[in-house]
């Protein structure tokens, strides 16, 4: 994820269509995952433009809606699902399903922490401690951890994903009002 572009991050998405919504929620309850969390991994990962074409990362090495490494990128054919709705159902949802399966876990229940933990570390069992990067504050050269980046995620990333894909309404999130995991306050949390 790029770094000290606050411009892009500040930037207003486009609106989203129903079919993207559809997508997103139907991703989300195939995972039993909250949609908002998805949508805010989303979000982070392609700096607000939600472009399953994205590139991005350490020698632009990075592709999609996840920012998928280039094994992952040919393994889940992301280059073939060039649609939101396409990439989301066809390259993320096998990609999270396998990655949690891979440590012995499933998906239902996964919380934004546990999403990006997969996506950042390869697995929901890797520490939020583990960096990918620094950044220097207040003169010192400080580590971006995977705890660092959901913190910084649950603000502006999720505020975002909210108002483009449910209409800053909670009762949208679930096309029968019903959340798809337990944790009913993890959408407002942090």
């Amino acid at each position: 994820m790029p770094d000290g572009i606050d411009d892009i991050w500040n930037a207003k998405p486009s609106s989203s269509s129903n079919t993207q919504t559809d997508a997103l929620k139907k991703a989300a309850s195939v995972l039993g995952i909250d949609p908002l969390d998805l949508a805010t991994v989303i979000d982070y990962e392609t700096i607000g433009t939600y472009s399953p074409t994205i590139q991005g990362g350490k020698n632009n090495n990075y592709r999609g809606l996840i920012q998928f490494g280039r094994e992952e990128y040919d393994k889940y054919k992301v280059g073939q699902n060039t649609t939101f709705e396409s990439q989301l159902m066809n390259s993320v949802v096998p990609y999270f399903q396998d990655r949690f399966k891979s440590v012995g876990r499933e998906t239902k229940g996964a919380t934004l922490l546990d999403l990006y933990k997969t996506v950042n570390g390869g697995n929901p069992n890797v520490s939020e401690n583990a960096s990918d990067s620094t950044r220097i504050e207040n003169g010192k050269v400080v580590r971006n951890t995977i705890g660092w980046h959901v913190q910084r995620m649950s603000k502006a990333n999720r505020e975002r994903a909210l108002n483009k894909f449910f209409g800053n309404e909670v009762n949208n999130l679930w096309s029968n009002n019903q959340p798809q995991t337990n944790e009913v306050d993890s959408i407002w949390s942090a």
